[in-house]
């Protein structure tokens, strides 16, 4: 039969007839088991089309009105989602900065950071928290058409009225972690918010984002227009002392750096912002394996974030360094859409080096801070600097003082501080304790590089 002989035969149909089949649709799985929702939710939206298609054009404008999302299948693991109103290219979806996003309801404990497009919220405010945490952005409508990979379920639900998809994430085949992205559309203000609830993981576990509490944020989001587009630019960062205006690793690429003996004593030209110089004399009495954090308090460590401590990352609670921690190593990267990535567990073991430094000067020094600073990083056979490698990682993680008081230096005076970091035992051999001197406001430091003695 020709299209125009079905249009003939059928005449146009009625809102509620439209309603009825999206209803009677909508619920052919309801009984279907997890593992098949995702291909049972997929061939349903493809249902809708086949019966929109047997009804005329008319039917496909109102079925497309009624659902707002569409939703097909990539591949084996991709999804795309788009709008009703969409006519842009795929994944390139256009940011919306004309609405707020107000969220009535977070768990205990969870902070907004909101501003026009978009809030991030986490626990105590703190990426570094241990906890999952989620963030939410505004899409124009219209430019929303984007594919999620690495799917392994896909759900189609409604929050309030406004149709959404929530699509369960796994980076690997092997892996147990998860997350999750909901895809929520409002259609009155021509606004698509992507939500991406996802899980964090430190030492000692993994973070997985609360199903149950993704659906009450989500159920509890709503948006306030504004009259136009409100970007802010939140610039960079600025400020620090002469130490931190020179990159160590940097330097060192750049062939900077002199290789130094533990227990043997330097002495550098220092001076601070107001130029006033000191001559600064330091050794590094002793780079020693610890089970415990030994001379350096836990307010001593670096922080993972406002008022979280990276003792409490490496060190249980009873003191005790953490020795072994299971990863999942990357075998072969899938592309999310036909493959997923394939991975398997390994164990790492991690040893934990205190230094001891010996620092004099022949002037007062009021903040050592900001004359001098430790660093590590390893450097491999070939040259190569590194913190990261396929091997292992090396994390400097405290310092005497740096966080709860300015260690300073009386004239002719000797002080000990300590200072501290984690490595891999497949690459200590390759690390280097820095001491980095500031000579001055101008763009020169001087680095001191010291190996690990056994």
């Amino acid at each position: 039969m020709k299209k125009e002989d079905i249009k003939s035969a059928y005449s146009e149909s009625t809102d509620g007839f439209h309603h009825s089949v999206m209803n009677a649709l909508y619920h052919l799985d309801d009984k279907a088991t997890a593992k098949h929702r995702t291909k049972k939710k997929i061939m349903k939206v493809a249902l809708v089309f086949a019966v929109a298609a047997a009804v005329g054009t008319t039917t496909v404008a109102s079925a497309t009105g009624f659902f707002g999302l569409f939703t097909k299948p990539v591949g084996n693991y991709g999804v795309n989602i788009s709008t009703d109103n969409s006519t842009a290219p795929e994944d390139e979806p256009e940011r919306a900065y004309n609405c707020n996003i107000k969220a009535d309801y977070l768990p205990e404990g969870f902070v907004p950071r909101s501003g026009p497009g978009y809030v991030i919220s986490h626990l105590n405010d703190n990426y570094y928290s241990d906890c999952w945490y989620f963030m939410a952005f505004a899409y124009k409508s219209e430019t929303y058409n984007r594919t999620e990979g690495y799917i392994i379920d896909t759900e189609e639900t409604e929050f309030n009225g406004h149709r959404a998809v929530i699509t369960t994430k796994k980076p690997s085949e092997n892996s147990d972690r998860i997350s999750y992205v909901v895809t929520e559309y409002f259609d009155d203000e021509k606004i698509v918010l992507r939500f991406q609830f996802i899980g964090l993981t430190d030492a000692k576990k993994y973070f997985e984002p609360d199903h149950d509490e993704m659906l009450k944020i989500v159920n509890g989001i709503s948006i306030e227009m504004l009259d136009k587009d409100v970007y802010i630019d939140h610039g960079s960062y600025g400020g620090g002392s002469p130490v931190s205006d020179y990159d160590t690793y940097d330097l060192v690429q750049e062939g900077a750096g002199e290789n130094c003996v533990v227990g043997k004593s330097y002495t550098d030209t220092v001076a601070d912002y107001d130029g006033e110089e000191t001559q600064l004399t330091y050794k590094v009495v002793s780079i020693t394996e610890q089970d415990t954090a030994g001379e350096l308090s836990k307010e001593d460590f670096y922080e993972a974030g406002v008022g979280i401590s990276l003792y409490d990352k490496f060190f249980d609670e009873n003191g005790k360094f953490i020795s072994e921690y299971t990863v999942d190593e990357l075998d072969k990267l899938g592309d999310g859409i036909s493959s997923l990535s394939q991975t398997h567990k390994r164990t790492y073991t991690k040893k934990f080096y205190c230094v001891k430094l010996e620092l004099t000067a022949d002037k007062d020094i009021e903040n050592i801070c900001r004359v001098l600073s430790t660093d590590a990083f390893g450097i491999s056979s070939e040259g190569e600097l590194f913190r990261y490698t396929d091997n292992g990682q090396i994390d400097p993680i405290a310092d005497t003082g740096v966080n709860n008081e300015k260690i300073g230096i009386k004239k002719g005076e000797t002080i000990v501080i300590y200072s501290g970091f984690v490595t891999d035992t497949d690459v200590e051999n390759d690390v280097r304790f820095v001491i980095k001197t500031a000579n001055g406001i101008e763009d020169t430091a001087k680095l001191s590089l010291f190996e690990i003695t056994k």
